[in-house]
């Protein structure tokens, strides 16, 4: 069970992360339409470093905030 609490974090993590992304690359995008007479910046993107640990450190306490917030439905989970 404890297993499955991981992969569901890593899993949440994951798409945390790939939403944030997308919401860069929107708001990029937005600012370039906005500023099309300013120079395009470096195509690099760059990447925060973190290690795993800290990934699911954040995820679960996604997880603990959803919880607080809908305790009845984290009860019938367990």
């Amino acid at each position: 069970m404890e297993q499955d609490r991981r992969d569901d974090r890593r899993a949440a993590a994951m798409s945390f992360l790939e939403a944030l992304d997308q919401l860069q690359e929107t708001l990029a995008k937005t600012d370039d339409d906005n500023n099309k007479s300013i120079p395009a910046k470096s195509n690099k993107k760059e990447r925060v470093k973190f290690d795993l640990s800290e990934l699911e450190d954040a995820a679960a306490d996604i997880d603990q905030f959803f919880q607080s917030l809908y305790p009845e439905s984290s009860e019938s989970k367990d």
